[in-house]
């Protein structure tokens, strides 16, 4: 799993690589992205949206929040698609929130 940041705008490109296992199902996606931020020395935590308080979503939305509430990264077209799907097709958009740059949450 490649990350690719932007830091022009507010989403970030997730690109499958070749030897990867095909995911199944949300939650291990989410977990995979958890794992690789992590090993970026990211400190990270994967949530449910509608379990953490400050997020709006439905009962299978999961989301990956810095610890310390600096930013977040989600499915913004959650209701379009399912992610792990288009990952497995090659590569993925998502939304990358910045609640620093905002003044926090």
């Amino acid at each position: 799993m490649q990350i690719v940041f932007s830091k022009e705008s507010s989403v970030i490109l997730i690109n499958r690589e070749k030897e990867e296992k095909p995911i199944k199902n949300e939650s291990q996606f989410f977990y995979r992205l958890k794992q690789e931020l992590q090993k970026q020395r990211h400190d990270v935590i994967k949530k449910l949206m509608d379990k953490d308080g400050h997020m709006m979503g439905g009962p299978e939305i999961y989301y990956i929040r810095e610890r310390k509430w600096k930013w977040c990264i989600y499915d913004h077209l959650y209701a379009l698609r399912l992610v792990h799907q288009d990952f497995n097709k090659g590569q993925v958009l998502l939304h990358f929130e910045n609640w620093e740059k905002r003044g926090g949450v």
